[in-house]
């Protein structure tokens, strides 16, 4: 069995890690991400390799003695952007999913009155009281990125809510436009 690494950014990293539960990834055909892992396996191409991707985080990886006879044990720089845009848009369409999911629980039309906390410019807080609010205003993109990041152990800094949001506001989905 052989054993190389990935580099992956760090989000996706976490991600992985927190929704597979694998610390060391196995290609197999059995899962997703082992198939998208064994597709990337290349042989080692003549001449000088280039070197790979600096993307913050390492993604263990152990082929298997056949797939590594028959594929080869490279994965070249192109396959190794591929995956981390195509993990990265997995995690895009579970916050998609979640908003969504969490809109319908939630429902539009449910609320006859929505409480706000304000705080104001001397620091004073108060709670105010909305009757027949428009809740799209305070359904927060940031909010539901937060859940999400939460969950897997996701930062600001591993992926900045600005990138979501225009990844989101992309999939044109109308709970997600604010």
């Amino acid at each position: 069995m052989y054993q190389i690494t990935i580099p992956v950014k760090p989000f996706v990293a976490k991600y992985i890690y927190a929704r597979y539960r694998q610390n060391v990834w196995q290609i197999d055909r059995k899962d997703r991400i082992g198939k998208i892992m064994f597709n990337m396996l290349e042989r080692v191409p003549r001449g000088p390799l280039q070197p790979p991707p600096e993307l913050g985080a390492q993604l263990p990886v152990r082929i298997i003695y056949q797939y590594a006879q028959n594929k080869g044990v490279y994965i070249s720089n192109r396959s190794i952007m591929e995956f981390n845009e195509q993990i990265q848009q997995e995690l895009i369409e579970e916050i998609a999913l979640y908003a969504n999911r969490l809109q319908n629980h939630v429902g539009i039309k449910k609320y006859d009155e929505l409480y706000i906390n304000q705080t104001s410019a001397y620091g004073r807080s108060r709670t105010r009281a909305i009757i027949n609010p428009d809740v799209k205003q305070y359904f927060e993109t940031k909010e539901i990125i937060h859940d999400i990041f939460k969950q897997y152990d996701i930062t600001e800094d591993d992926y900045p809510y600005e990138n979501i949001k225009k990844q989101l506001r992309r999939l044109k989905l109308p709970m997600l436009s604010n």
